[in-house]
């Protein structure tokens, strides 16, 4: 109905002659673009409409962002701070994209580093923006001369990240090792031998070969606790969703695993599940073996199911 009244406004505002007759043609049709990325807006996110905050604001705000003076920078970061909770989805692309690269400009690298941080605890339940995110800011630790944070952030992303990622995240765990430790190579040697063990596959219920350099990486929950506090009464999906992924970013797997067999449980193992669970997985061992045994299962029943004529 809302969609209805709306697109019928405009139509009636344009068919009445309300512009004049040689700019007529041209604002209607204008105005019936505006009403058509509205309503795709409105259809194809879910949730309610959230509207973008006015573009010259975004410019403004990316303009201080970038200002190599930390007083301006640091003012425009609070004011994203202050708003970031009532954003919706049109403001993903600035906080992952525009607004850190407005930040590393002006070589503010510990500002963008928190603005992922906060990203991530306001879009828990989203694996994009997660990724995204934890990319960005171990990028932005390394160039603040952090080695030591860049490499538990890059353990965090390892835990988090797809299947599909996995193999990025690894080689940023193997750069942020080199820059933690430059007088130890072996380390890195270490871990990448490791990992080659660890990426044979493992059947269901076999036993996985760990990665020990890994583990000797400390992950730190402290900075997600608040999030997982607010989200604790909610079993919902997407609340089970966001707090698995903020336990792998802690480095609490096996409470993360519980969750997501609950999530299987309730809502039925499809695609999200059967991947939260391999991630899971990777997230225990420090390596992909389990996690890719569980995978060819999957795969190997689902074949047997069409082969019987199943559904």
């Amino acid at each position: 109905m809302r969609i209805k009244l709306e697109y019928s406004f405009v139509a009636a505002f344009t068919r009445r002659g309300f512009f004049p007759a040689n700019r007529r043609r041209v604002k209607r049709r204008w105005l019936n673009i505006v009403c058509l990325l509205s309503i795709g807006l409105m259809v194809l996110r879910p949730g309610p409409v959230v509207w973008a905050q006015p573009p010259w604001l975004h410019d403004h705000l990316t303009q201080e962002l970038a200002n190599p003076d930390r007083k301006v920078a640091v003012r425009a970061f609070h004011q994203i701070s202050r708003d970031m909770p009532a954003v919706g989805p049109p403001m993903e692309w600035l906080l992952l994209r525009v607004w850190p690269t407005a930040l590393m400009r002006g070589r503010h690298y510990n500002l963008a580093a928190r603005l992922e941080l906060q990203t991530i605890c306001n879009f828990p339940g989203n694996l994009w923006v997660l990724q995204g995110a934890m990319d960005l800011r171990v990028r932005a630790l390394l160039q603040a001369n952090h080695p030591r944070q860049a490499l538990s952030a890059a353990r965090g992303l390892l835990n988090i990240c797809s299947m599909r990622m996995t193999q990025h995240a690894l080689l940023l765990v193997g750069q942020c090792l080199n820059a933690a430790f430059p007088q130890d190579p072996q380390m890195v040697e270490n871990f990448m031998d490791q990992q080659v063990a660890g990426a044979v596959p493992v059947a269901p219920g076999g036993k996985a070969q760990r990665c020990m350099v890994l583990e000797s990486i400390p992950l730190h929950g402290r900075p997600f606790a608040s999030t997982l506090r607010d989200l604790q009464p909610f079993t919902d999906y997407q609340s089970l969703l966001a707090r698995g992924n903020l336990l792998l970013l802690s480095g609490k797997a096996a409470e993360a695993m519980g969750l997501f067999h609950l999530m299987a449980n309730q809502y039925g193992d499809g695609r999200t599940a059967n991947e939260c669970i391999a991630r899971a997985l990777k997230a225990e061992d420090g390596t992909v073996g389990r996690a890719n045994g569980f995978v060819l299962s999957l795969m190997k029943s689902a074949t047997i199911t069409v082969r019987r004529g199943g559904p």
